[in-house]
């Protein structure tokens, strides 16, 4: 797996160097068996791009569809959808519209496991076609 750079956000932001920094393995499987799901958004039309920034990585067609965040134990997305417009489960899906987070959307699901990935798909792909 290439290397992941994750940066400490409390204080000013720093990069944490790879040495320090150890990726649940757990997490790590999961992320490198689901790559092509996890990025697979890239591939839904020509329109969408992906903007990889310093704390968190945009997908978008004209403006922002999906922000995506990775920590040592899990990946957050924040999806444009309206927040009332879906059914929330406890442990990976949330109303983010008032809560403080980089990026864009209303929408935050964490992938913490392969499953996740299959269930978050779905939401993934009404981003996209909504926005």
């Amino acid at each position: 797996m290439a290397d992941i750079k994750l940066f400490n956000i409390k204080g000013p932001v720093q990069e944490l160097q790879s040495g320090t920094v150890n990726l649940e393995k757990e997490l790590q499987t999961v992320i490198e068996r689901n790559m092509k799901i996890f990025f697979e958004i890239t591939f839904l039309a020509s329109d969408i791009t992906e903007t990889k920034l310093k704390l968190y990585t945009a997908f978008k067609k004209m403006k922002n569809i999906i922000c995506a965040e990775l920590s040592p134990s899990k990946i957050t997305l924040y999806l444009k959808l309206p927040a009332d417009s879906i059914s929330y489960e406890n442990g990976f899906s949330r109303d983010a519209s008032n809560v403080g987070h980089w990026g864009t959307g209303d929408v935050e699901l964490t992938i913490k496991e392969s499953a996740d990935f299959q269930k978050a798909k779905p939401y993934i792909e009404r981003a996209y076609s909504e926005n």
